[in-house]
């Protein structure tokens, strides 16, 4: 693994993930590269999130930041992907001895593409089987994007969802290289070609063009939330913490989440070791529910 190509593929790249986490991403890949720690690589890569069954209920966890597909930085760091979650969802809702599903979450978001995707995916399997987003400490960015889709959203009581939003970044290292007696020609073919590249300092139309797709992102994730939630987009815009993270209490009654309840008592509830209650769950999620455990 070149670690150089790691660090570049974290730049210019639109992420819907907790701002905080984003910091620690760059942190931890500027400590790999400065130590070329590829002993910390061969440690982290290789770890693949897997499905499990409780009963009759899969849990498909959901842990750490997600990417999309395999790449430097999904590899480096083990994420899971939307390409391996939808595989994951696939799978269980092919099981015919499965009768619902958990996504057992607890994630800062991440990568920006790949969401979308997986969200319809979720949208076009609801009525099959129960579908049940678990926010087991945080739903971040990505990962509410994700969870929005399922037909039932529920946080653990000291857990927060949100940070709906995304964004880029830039590193300007052209001071930094002039400094350090280094100077870089860039070559190139095409108007266009590399803009925004570390050597030279962001020019206005560039950063228009890089806003755009950021904005372009974003629209995209509040619609998809307004979609699996049943509210309006402005709405989202407004009331779904604006870019901020929201406790359990606060996120239900402003429609972030359908309940507050734990992990262990959802998975009681679907698997059928304790008795559904129709308290704080939409009436058509609890329909769902009843069938999924008569599979």
């Amino acid at each position: 693994m070149n670690l150089t190509r790691l660090m570049a593929s974290f730049y210019l790249t639109p992420w819907a993930i907790a701002d905080s986490f984003l910091e620690m991403i760059k942190t931890e890949l500027v400590a790999a590269h400065d130590t070329n720690d590829e002993e910390r690589l061969e440690r982290l890569n290789g770890r693949v999130t897997k499905s499990q069954v409780n009963g009759a209920v899969a849990v498909i966890p959901i842990q750490g930041a997600i990417g999309h597909r395999s790449n430097f930085i999904s590899e480096y760091f083990g994420w899971p992907t939307t390409e391996k979650l939808g595989g994951m969802l696939d799978d269980a809702m092919e099981n015919k001895a499965i009768g619902a599903i958990v996504f057992d979450i607890n994630s800062p978001g991440g990568l920006a593409v790949g969401n979308q995707e997986l969200h319809d995916k979720m949208m076009s399997y609801r009525g099959k089987k129960p579908m049940v987003a678990v926010a087991n400490g945080m739903a971040a960015s990505a990962a509410y994007y994700i969870a929005s889709a399922a037909d039932e959203f529920v946080v653990t009581p000291s857990g927060e969802v949100g940070s709906i939003g995304t964004v880029m970044v830039h590193a300007d290292m052209s001071k930094y290289y002039e400094e350090a007696g280094i100077k870089t020609t860039v070559i190139k073919a095409g108007k266009y070609k590399w803009e925004g590249n570390p050597y030279a300092p962001l020019t206005e139309e560039t950063l228009e063009e890089l806003q755009r797709g950021v904005n372009a992102h974003y629209e995209m994730f509040i619609n998809a939330v307004a979609v699996g939630r049943g509210v309006s987009a402005a709405k989202v815009k407004k009331d779904f913490g604006q870019g901020r993270m929201v406790m359990a209490e606060e996120a239900k009654s402003k429609g972030m989440v359908d309940r507050v309840d734990t992990l262990e008592n959802v998975l009681a509830r679907l698997s059928g070791t304790k008795a559904p209650t129709k308290k704080g769950v939409r009436s058509e999620v609890y329909a769902l529910i009843t069938q999924g455990l008569a599979l």
